[in-house]
């Protein structure tokens, strides 16, 4: 069995997701980008009222900003 001790999970889990780039971050009003357990970022952000990939931002309130559609519309 593996022994954790005086170890940081991402040392064990390489798939783990943080969010934002600093140790211990919370989620707030702010997009934090998710990352691994190796620090390469997704092209996912998230804060407690949004979610965006890349320049595509959908808010809790359920408006949609930056989408280009191809040809299409909501």
């Amino acid at each position: 069995m593996t022994d954790f001790f005086n170890r940081e999970p991402s040392d064990t889990y390489k798939s783990v997701m943080n969010i934002g780039t600093e140790p211990n971050e919370t989620l707030d009003a702010t997009l934090k980008p998710l990352e691994d357990g190796r620090g390469n970022q997704s092209a996912l952000k998230v804060s407690t009222s949004t979610i965006a990939v890349g320049d595509v931002k959908i808010k809790n309130d359920n408006t949609i900003k930056g989408a280009v559609l191809d040809g299409g519309t909501f």
